[in-house]
């Protein structure tokens, strides 16, 4: 991904890469400055991104879960379950290390690190439900008993 935008060092507004002043508060732009802000808004952008998809994975999850129940689809859905319970946290990982070294001030970056413990506070939901149904569903088949 690469990104010809970057807020502006002096008022923060997304100008182009190409100016050579701001078109809102007048200064002018350095090149080299421009360049590097324009890659770290790219990076921050990619991690806004990843966070969001995590936070719709983990939601989706809950929804495989609950439609498992469903006669014929819940076949699928459980497949669809398990694949969220493996890949969440392989991606969850995967974007820690990708950017937990990221250093900026944007609010947006913030807010995807909010999301982030949102969708693993869903995702650990989502296996204690699960956890639950199981065993709620082997005491009422009587293969456990307590």
């Amino acid at each position: 991904m690469s990104s010809d935008v970057f807020p502006c060092l002096n008022c923060r507004e997304i100008i182009n890469l190409s100016m050579s002043n701001c078109q809102y508060c007048g200064v002018a732009i350095d090149p080299a400055a421009a360049t590097a802000a324009a890659v770290l808004q790219d990076r921050v952008a990619e991690a806004c991104n990843g966070a969001s998809r995590l936070k719709l994975m983990s939601r989706a999850m809950l929804f495989t879960l609950l439609i498992s129940f469903v006669p014929f689809i819940g076949f699928a859905a459980g497949w669809a379950f398990l694949f969220f319970l493996v890949a969440i946290p392989v991606l969850l990982i995967y974007w820690w290390v990708k950017f937990r070294g990221l250093q900026t001030s944007d609010p947006d970056f913030e807010k995807a690190r909010g999301q982030l413990v949102g969708a693993v506070v869903l995702w650990v939901v989502n296996v204690v439900l699960w956890q639950g149904l199981a065993l709620i569903g082997s005491i009422i088949s009587g293969s456990l008993r307590l």
